[in-house]
Parts: C-alpha cells; sequence; structure tokens
C-alpha cells in the first residue's frame, strides 16, 4: 500500500554525518512504495510544528530523520496532530529509538516504515510539551544543559560522563519536596528521572523495570547522596544495578509528580532536550503516541540497550 510520508530532517544531527544518512535514505526509499516529501529544520522547536502540521497537509505518517532531539520534536508534533510516527535514527545516542527495537540499520528504519507495525505508546505530560522516553530534573538536566554549550564536538556516553564528572564537582543536592500521587516526601535530590522509557544519556539504564505498555510511569529517587556516593553509583546505571542501593534510590510508580523546590530552581529535561521548568508536574498524558515499530519486536519487552 502506497503511503504519503513527510520526513523532517536535522542536517545539524550527529555533527553534520546525518547528511550521508538522508542520502542513503532517499535510495532506500525510492525502492518502496513511497510518496515522500523531506523538509529541513532551521532552528530550534520548528520541527513540532512541522510535525503537527502534517496530518492536514495530507500525509500518513510523519517520520524523524535525526537524534533524540529531533524525534522528542517531531514526536510531540506528532501526538499534537494524531499522526504515527516513523523514525530514521541519526543521532549519537538514539535512546528512544533502540527502545522500540530499532538497531540503528537504515534497511531496518525503512523496512519498518514500509511495514511496521503501528502501536500506541504512553508518553509523560509536563506542562505543553511530551516527553516519550525519560525526564528528569536535578543532576540529569543539569548535564543536558552544560551539554548545550560544552564539549558539544563529542557525542554519547562518553560525553555525558564526562559532563556528568565536570558538574558533580560542584553539585550540591535540591532541597525539595516529591508529591507522587499525593504522597510527599522531602529529600535532598540529586537525580529524578520519569517516564515509559528506560534508558537515557546513551545507554544508562536508569529506569530498567519501565515498559511502554504500562498505565503508570516509573520513577527514580535518587537522593541524600554525598559527590563521592553518586560517583560510585554512577557506573552501576549503565546496567540497571542503581536500583538494588535502596538507601540512595527509591523506585516507584505513578500517574502523578510533582517537585515542589525548597531551596533554588530545578532544571527539567525530557528525551535529553531542556524544557520550561516554570512547570514541575509529570503526569501520564491522556493522548498517547503512536509509533511505527519492527514487526517482530515487542513493547514488553527488553530494548536494544537492556540486554
Amino acid at each position: 500500500m502506497s503511503r504519503k510520508i513527510k520526513i523532517i530532517f536535522n542536517p545539524a544531527s550527529r555533527g553534520g554525518k546525518s547528511i550521508k544518512i538522508k542520502d542513503e535514505a532517499i535510495i532506500l526509499l525510492d525502492k518502496q512504495e513511497f510518496e515522500y516529501d523531506i523538509i529541513e529544520t532551521t532552528k530550534p522547536l520548528e520541527a513540532i510544528n512541522m510535525a503537527s502540521d502534517a496530518k492536514n497537509e495530507g500525509y500518513d505518517m510523519v517520520v524523524a530523520l535525526g537524534g533524540d532531539g529531533t524525534v522528542h520534536e517531531v514526536a510531540n508534533g506528532a501526538i499534537k496532530a494524531n499522526i504515527p510516527l516513523g523514525i530514521i535514527p541519526a543521532g549519537s545516542g538514539n535512546d528512544f529509538s533502540k527502545a522500540i527495537g530499532l538497531d540503528g540499520s537504515l534497511e531496518q528504519s525503512i523496512e519498518t516504515l514500509a511495514n511496521g507495525n503501528i502501536s500506541n505508546i504512553s508518553t509523560v505530560k509536563i506542562g505543553d510539551r511530551y516527553s516519550i522516553n525519560v525526564a528528569d530534573a536535578g543532576l540529569g538536566a543539569d548535564v543536558a544543559k552544560l551539554s548545550m554549550t560544552t564539549l558539544r564536538w563529542l557525542k554519547g556516553s562518553i560525553k555525558y560522563t564526562l559532563l556528568m564528572i565536570r558538574k558533580l564537582m560542584t553539585h550540591k543536592p535540591y532541597k525539595c519536596v516529591i508529591k507522587v500521587d499525593g504522597e510527599a516526601i522531602e529529600v535532598d535530590l540529586n537525580i529524578l528521572a520519569v517516564g515509559f522509557g528506560q534508558s537515557f544519556g546513551s545507554g544508562m539504564l536508569i529506569l530498567p523495570d519501565a515498559r511502554y505498555s504500562d498505565e503508570r510511569m516509573t520513577i527514580a529517587i535518587i537522593k541524600n547522596a554525598a559527590r563521592f556516593t553518586i560517583l560510585r553509583l554512577f557506573p552501576k546505571i549503565f546496567s540497571g544495578k542503581h536500583v538494588n542501593y535502596n538507601k540512595y534510590v527509591t523506585m516507584l510508580k505513578g500517574k502523578k509528580l510533582e517537585i515542589i523546590p525548597k531551596s533554588r530552581d530545578i532544571n527539567i529535561e525530557a528525551d535529553g532536550e531542556v524544557i520550561d521548568n516554570s512547570i514541575k508536574i509529570f503526569e501520564v498524558a491522556s493522548h498517547n503516541l503512536q509509533v511505527s515499530i519492527p514487526r517482530n519486536f515487542k513493547l514488553d519487552q527488553k530494548s536494544l540497550w537492556n540486554k
């Protein structure tokens, strides 16, 4: 069946290497029965509006060709337009892509656009933005903000690790109250992660038990930890074994979470993108995301990061 798709392409993804990926993708797209247009982004957040217009423009699917940031923006537009999302991964992290079974190969990505299953996945709403993977506040968001201006030439987990160590040198916990479905706890917060995806920061399994078919968000609260303790915990997150350190790590499930700062304000990021932190309420969204996943992948199974 012929399908009309709108491909939103970020030429800056992967330091410009995504241009080569796009050119190779065109060759494979032309072998399928696709009618497609490729639209380039020129500035941040532009992809949200491009995607939200796709259905009214007559497209059957909107496709993100880029990294996690591009996927996040296109997905936000797709949710608003109620149109399926497809992905051609072209970033350095690709946390969400791997969470839904994409291994990074162009052949598999194009095959999934043509013959994949359209699945509904749960998302987290934060103000007017949706997080389709993992949203976090505190140290993780501080690192995401720093990455916008520091070591921009470096990508992936190596960059995330170096920036995390740098932020740890001056890190002070955030004194705050966290409410989960009305139950409040007061903590010295280091890292708060919320979502239906399992990994952030290029494969760090911060929420190893999260599933996209869940009705409640998975929540990780790392709290009351000194800098050295966080440094000791940090390598454990890559394998998801940090959840065993109950003194510092609390794992919860919930439909609504609110952060109430008691001292200074706190940064928030969603899917690797720093977002407006004026609204500190994370809740299960009433609108699911429709996304094309490989035919042989089940959303309840572990992501490609969690082997």
